[in-house]
């Protein structure tokens, strides 16, 4: 529960602190009805949190995705905003 509240404190992305503060509450002992009710989400949302905290711990809770690397490198992303901002709109 240490590391879920430190977690919490450090200010993760909003998604994440979400899915921490479910957990914490179904640790808790909440019902899932309030859960629900306050964090505005389902059973499912709880349920698969909380199955990825107590595997994985608070790296469980984190997002997985990344993003998409960029296509271009320096020197093309610099060409295109000059020439952007040579553009008369």
């Amino acid at each position: 529960m240490d590391a879920l509240n430190a977690f919490l404190d450090g200010n993760p992305d909003p998604r994440e602190y979400k899915r921490a503060l479910a957990v914490k509450m179904a640790l808790q002992g909440y019902p899932y009805a309030e859960i629900m009710s306050l964090l505005n989400v389902c059973a499912a949302f709880i349920s698969k949190w909380k199955s990825n905290f107590l595997f994985a711990g608070v790296e469980g809770l984190k997002l997985a995705y990344r993003g998409f690397p960029g296509r271009l490198n320096p020197e093309q992303k610099e060409e295109i905003i000059t020439w952007l901002q040579q553009r008369n709109y």
